[in-house]
């Protein structure tokens, strides 16, 4: 035990003599927060002005798709497009649309039978 504490005395010792070391220390944690906090931010900037931005092909044409959009509309932070192009999307201009950039991701709403 005593071979523990000696080698504690000895380590706090040589920091304190190493003032760049101490500070860095402290320093080096408070800027890593300080620049993940702005990099967070301006992150989530971009999609609360506009908010994302979802396709969505509703191939059904019923109750289901319209919910599925108001309720996406609703919450506040999307913007739901159900024509790109000036056409309602397929399946393939979907895929197309996200890959491309223009989208954050796409819904596609297959069409429901009943039997």
């Amino acid at each position: 035990m005593d071979k523990l504490a000696a080698t504690f005395i000895k380590e706090l010792r040589l920091l304190f003599r190493d003032r760049a070391g101490l500070l860095l220390l402290f320093v080096m944690p408070a800027a890593l927060v300080v620049v993940i906090t702005l990099v967070q931010a301006n992150v989530m900037k971009p999609m609360a002005d506009t908010g994302i931005r979802i396709l969505m092909a509703d191939q059904d044409g019923g109750d289901i798709g319209r919910r599925l959009a108001d309720g996406f509309t609703r919450s506040g932070g999307f913007q739901v497009d159900q024509a790109f192009e000036g056409k309602s999307p397929g399946t393939d201009a979907c895929r197309a649309a996200v890959a491309a950039g223009a989208y954050q991701f796409c819904i596609v709403v297959r069409l429901f039978r009943h039997c």
